[in-house]
């Protein structure tokens, strides 16, 4: 049989449910478009994997659109949908158990003394940062590996559990970080407090927006943890702010969106919720790969793969 005719009857060797487009330059081996980065590439991700070739997101902070970010976040969720549906299900199952584990433990606990009530708190947050979080990182990891296409595997949900004391030194930094924004409007509150709740609920609501629209940028920083091994919980903060900077606009818009997607399929009567809530994890972690290519920060540092 002719080449050009068996290709025309090939499977993708990583998407076995796309027809290949072609042959990878340095295997052989047969690719689907979304393999070649849409005509991109000459080589397959595993061959780009090796050689570091393609390794920064295909849009970069100058040079992006909506509807861009958009098709590539599309066309990695649908080559990835199964995995990364399931990958969704059981982060949220498992934060499910933990925030009804952690109400009942609560109202046992809290009519005993302060210090029960105290300590019981500490233990639901610790219990969140040692099985949630790094269950999420492993969830945005396999939204990456399926942008960069290498094809989310189920196995990235497990690899950030060695990272939990980076994690808590995250959260407790974000934290602090939190708290110190909060304390302007802590004070202002205090100024206020006896011109009644209707005006201390509007002052709460005028000072959270310029707040939020100062702190959006941290939420990139589990993303430095989850795809960068040797990243510090500092530098992890120091890259978002850089990411960021001067995008906050764009943060929110396509927040915003990713939002209205998972939201359609709550109201769906729930059907897809799990799915669309997972297409939503990949459009956010396009907007940061797009965001931080072009930052000048250093490429990701990895040393376990799947």
């Amino acid at each position: 049989m002719p080449p050009a005719l068996a290709q025309q009857h090939a499977v993708c060797a990583l998407h076995p449910t796309q027809a290949a487009t072609g042959v990878c330059s340095r295997c052989g081996g047969f690719v689907c478009q979304w393999c070649q980065g849409r005509g991109a590439y000459p080589t397959c991700p595993a061959c780009r994997e090796r050689t570091g070739e393609g390794q920064s997101f295909a849009l970069s902070r100058d040079a992006w659109t909506v509807g861009e970010l958009l098709s590539r976040s599309w066309d990695a969720f649908a080559a990835n949908w199964l995995m990364l549906s399931l990958g969704m299900l059981l982060v949220t199952v498992v934060g499910w158990i933990i925030s009804f584990g952690s109400q009942q433990l609560l109202a046992s606990v809290m009519g005993k003394s302060l210090v029960a009530g105290v300590v019981g708190t500490l233990g639901v947050w610790l219990l969140q940062a040692v099985v949630q979080q790094p269950l999420t990182l492993g969830l945005a990891s396999m939204a990456h590996a399926a942008l960069m296409g290498r094809g989310a595997d189920f196995g990235e949900l497990l690899l950030h559990f060695g990272k939990i004391p980076k994690i808590l030194a995250l959260l407790l930094l974000t934290g602090l970080l939190a708290i110190a924004a909060m304390l302007p409007l802590i004070a202002l509150l205090l100024l206020v407090r006896d011109a009644g709740p209707a005006v201390m609920v509007m002052v709460t609501f005028l000072a959270m927006l310029p707040l939020v629209w100062l702190l959006l940028p941290l939420y990139f920083a589990q993303y430095e943890i989850a795809f960068d091994d040797e990243v510090s919980a500092t530098d992890a903060v120091k890259n978002a702010f850089a990411v960021g900077k001067g995008k906050r606009l764009a943060l929110c818009g396509v927040s915003l969106l990713a939002g209205l997607v998972a939201l359609v399929g709550l109201l769906a009567l729930c059907v897809g919720v799990i799915a669309s809530v997972a297409f939503a994890q990949v459009i956010a972690v396009a907007l940061y790969l797009t965001l931080r290519n072009g930052t000048g920060l250093p490429a990701f540092r990895r040393h376990r793969q799947v």
